[in-house]
């Protein structure tokens, strides 16, 4: 596959394996968040509950499968990762193809932690505020802050892009990973996909892209930035199309002889 990036995009080795994760649990579970202010536990937006900041911590994963802002009230932030102990943990977030989330700020990987968010095709994200990843360096010598984005790309790309006022990658401070699963692409058609919409980006660029599921096919893809989007272009490699024209030509020949 050939990756190749317009504003300094970095072709990926392979990155982490398996997410082994301490606990599981869906957004209306309270006892996977854990709260800024004083680390008990709280349910997001629950308005009973001081829940203005959530925050999936100590390796947890929590999956989001319908809009649930809306259910429990208001919710500002959401942070997949904030470093608060000895021990260095992926806290995930998974977005089903059903899932809606529009918040004012989304964090991930922050004081040494690593977050790691799933987007499947379907969702709808909507950040009016800031997407930051990898905020600070590292928390109590624990190391450097990590964080991924994972897009789950449909047959035809994205229904909805990820819709943020302010990106900030700080990939300064270590990496801000962009994986992307374009399996379902296959085809004969080159495809320009919009992944983000971005109205004002902050600090560099993603520092590694991964994009999976098409190597095999035939295909090549390019992720780039233009002034208000990051997107994906796949294509399909010559000697596949090349491949293509010759197998119709011989079924042509053959129907000619017959």
């Amino acid at each position: 596959m050939k990756l190749t990036s317009a504003l300094l995009l970095l072709a990926a080795t392979p990155i982490w394996g398996a997410n082994v994760v301490a606990s599981n649990g869906t957004w209306s579970d309270p006892s996977i968040w854990t709260d800024l202010g004083d680390n008990s536990n709280h349910l997001p937006g629950n308005v009973t509950d001081q829940s203005d900041n959530a925050i999936i911590n100590n390796g947890r994963t929590v999956t989001l499968s319908s809009d649930q802002t809306t259910l429990n009230g208001t919710l500002s932030t959401v942070t997949v990762g904030n470093q608060t102990s000895a021990s260095i943990a992926t806290s995930n977030l998974i977005m089903t193809s059903t899932a809606a989330l529009s918040i004012n700020n989304f964090y991930m990987g922050g004081n040494g932690a690593a977050g790691y968010l799933t987007y499947e095709d379907g969702a709808s994200m909507v950040v009016s505020g800031q997407f930051l990843m990898n905020d600070n360096t590292d928390d109590e010598g624990n190391g450097s802050s990590s964080s991924t984005l994972k897009i789950v790309l449909g047959a035809t790309g994205l229904e909805n892009a990820i819709a943020v006022t302010t990106l900030n990658l700080r990939q300064n401070l270590n990496d801000a990973i962009l994986e992307i699963d374009a399996s379902a692409l296959i085809n004969d058609q080159q495809r320009t996909i919009d992944l983000m919409t971005i109205s004002n980006s902050g600090f560099g660029q993603f520092n590694q892209v991964n994009i999976t599921g098409i190597d095999d096919a035939g295909y090549s893809a390019d992720v780039f930035y233009t002034s208000n989007s990051l997107q994906l272009r796949v294509v399909p490699e010559p000697s596949s199309t090349l491949l293509t024209v010759l197998g119709s030509f011989a079924i042509l020949a053959r129907r000619a002889r017959a």
